[in-house]
Protein backbone atom coordinates (compact mmCIF):
# COMPACT_ATOMS: atom_id res chain seq x y z
CA UNK A 1 0.00 0.00 0.00
CA UNK A 2 1.25 3.59 -0.82
CA UNK A 3 1.28 5.62 2.17
CA UNK A 4 2.89 8.39 0.04
CA UNK A 5 0.07 11.47 0.94
CA UNK A 6 1.38 13.69 -2.10
CA UNK A 7 2.67 12.16 -5.35
CA UNK A 8 4.87 15.67 -6.12
CA UNK A 9 6.06 18.81 -4.13
CA UNK A 10 6.18 21.75 -6.58
CA UNK A 11 9.05 24.73 -4.99
CA UNK A 12 8.26 27.77 -6.77
CA UNK A 13 8.41 31.43 -5.45
CA UNK A 14 5.80 32.12 -8.14
CA UNK A 15 2.13 31.49 -7.10
CA UNK A 16 0.87 31.59 -10.50
CA UNK A 17 3.30 28.88 -11.74
CA UNK A 18 2.35 26.44 -8.34
CA UNK A 19 -1.14 26.98 -8.85
CA UNK A 20 -1.00 25.92 -12.97
CA UNK A 21 1.20 23.15 -11.76
CA UNK A 22 -0.91 21.61 -9.75
CA UNK A 23 -3.95 22.00 -11.28
CA UNK A 24 -2.56 20.28 -14.17
CA UNK A 25 -1.12 17.54 -12.35
CA UNK A 26 -4.04 17.09 -9.99
CA UNK A 27 -6.19 17.05 -12.49
CA UNK A 28 -4.33 14.19 -14.30
CA UNK A 29 -4.77 12.02 -11.12
CA UNK A 30 -1.68 13.41 -9.05
CA UNK A 31 -1.60 14.52 -5.18
CA UNK A 32 0.30 18.17 -4.95
CA UNK A 33 2.02 19.98 -2.16
CA UNK A 34 2.65 23.22 -2.89
CA UNK A 35 6.02 25.60 -0.91
CA UNK A 36 7.19 29.20 -2.01
CA UNK A 37 10.62 28.46 -1.08
CA UNK A 38 13.16 25.54 -0.16
CA UNK A 39 12.83 26.71 3.38
CA UNK A 40 8.83 26.39 3.02
CA UNK A 41 9.51 23.23 1.60
CA UNK A 42 11.67 21.61 4.34
CA UNK A 43 8.77 22.76 6.84
CA UNK A 44 5.97 21.08 4.90
CA UNK A 45 8.30 18.22 4.15
CA UNK A 46 9.46 17.66 8.15
CA UNK A 47 5.73 17.47 9.05
CA UNK A 48 4.82 14.51 6.98
CA UNK A 49 4.65 11.32 8.92
CA UNK A 50 8.07 8.76 7.65
CA UNK A 51 7.47 6.80 5.03
CA UNK A 52 4.98 9.90 3.15
CA UNK A 53 7.34 11.84 1.12
CA UNK A 54 6.32 12.69 -2.04
CA UNK A 55 8.44 10.61 -5.16
CA UNK A 56 9.06 13.81 -7.23
CA UNK A 57 9.91 17.40 -6.41
CA UNK A 58 9.45 19.78 -9.18
CA UNK A 59 12.31 22.54 -7.78
CA UNK A 60 12.89 26.13 -9.09
CA UNK A 61 16.28 26.94 -9.14
CA UNK A 62 16.10 30.88 -8.24
CA UNK A 63 13.91 31.61 -5.06
CA UNK A 64 14.18 33.73 -1.84
CA UNK A 65 15.00 32.34 1.53
CA UNK A 66 16.20 29.61 0.05
CA UNK A 67 17.24 28.47 -3.57
CA UNK A 68 16.77 25.16 -4.95
CA UNK A 69 20.20 23.90 -4.72
CA UNK A 70 20.03 24.77 -0.86
CA UNK A 71 16.82 22.73 -0.60
CA UNK A 72 18.90 19.65 -1.99
CA UNK A 73 22.05 20.24 -0.35
CA UNK A 74 19.50 20.49 2.86
CA UNK A 75 16.85 17.54 1.82
CA UNK A 76 19.86 15.51 1.56
CA UNK A 77 20.74 16.35 4.70
CA UNK A 78 17.62 15.66 6.54
CA UNK A 79 17.30 12.05 4.01
CA UNK A 80 14.11 13.12 2.62
CA UNK A 81 15.85 12.68 -0.98
CA UNK A 82 16.49 9.01 -0.36
CA UNK A 83 13.38 8.06 -2.01
CA UNK A 84 12.56 11.37 -3.43
CA UNK A 85 13.51 12.30 -7.31
CA UNK A 86 14.57 15.90 -7.80
CA UNK A 87 13.63 18.21 -10.94
CA UNK A 88 15.34 21.67 -11.43
CA UNK A 89 13.20 23.84 -13.34
CA UNK A 90 14.40 26.89 -14.48
CA UNK A 91 14.32 29.61 -16.94
CA UNK A 92 18.19 30.09 -16.47
CA UNK A 93 20.40 28.33 -19.27
CA UNK A 94 21.80 25.20 -17.79
CA UNK A 95 22.90 21.99 -18.74
CA UNK A 96 20.61 19.07 -18.66
CA UNK A 97 21.98 17.98 -15.41
CA UNK A 98 23.60 19.59 -12.41
CA UNK A 99 26.10 17.75 -10.06
CA UNK A 100 25.27 18.88 -6.02
CA UNK A 101 27.64 16.76 -3.90
CA UNK A 102 28.15 13.47 -5.48
CA UNK A 103 24.60 13.22 -7.35
CA UNK A 104 23.22 14.31 -10.61
CA UNK A 105 20.16 16.07 -11.12
CA UNK A 106 18.12 16.31 -14.03
CA UNK A 107 16.91 20.17 -15.28
CA UNK A 108 14.31 21.32 -17.34
CA UNK A 109 13.43 24.58 -18.22
CA UNK A 110 10.66 27.16 -18.46
CA UNK A 111 7.91 26.84 -19.45
CA UNK A 112 7.68 22.78 -18.84
CA UNK A 113 6.44 20.41 -20.47
CA UNK A 114 3.37 19.20 -18.95
CA UNK A 115 2.27 16.95 -21.02
CA UNK A 116 5.37 15.33 -21.12
CA UNK A 117 5.79 15.25 -17.38
CA UNK A 118 2.02 13.83 -16.65
CA UNK A 119 3.29 10.62 -19.28
CA UNK A 120 6.45 10.02 -17.15
CA UNK A 121 4.99 10.82 -14.24
CA UNK A 122 2.35 8.35 -15.05
CA UNK A 123 4.30 5.61 -16.10
CA UNK A 124 7.00 5.75 -13.05
CA UNK A 125 4.02 5.90 -10.37
CA UNK A 126 1.69 3.84 -12.11
CA UNK A 127 -1.21 6.48 -11.61
CA UNK A 128 -4.17 5.92 -14.05
CA UNK A 129 -4.55 9.24 -15.86
CA UNK A 130 -8.06 10.76 -16.75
Amino acid sequence: MDSRLYDVIIIDDDQVIRFYVSLCLTEAGFRCLEACNGRDALDKLSLLPEGALPGLALVDVRMPVLDGFGFVLEARKKGFLQRMEVLFVTSELLAPAVKIGDCDYKVSSKPLNLDLLISNLGRRMNVEMH
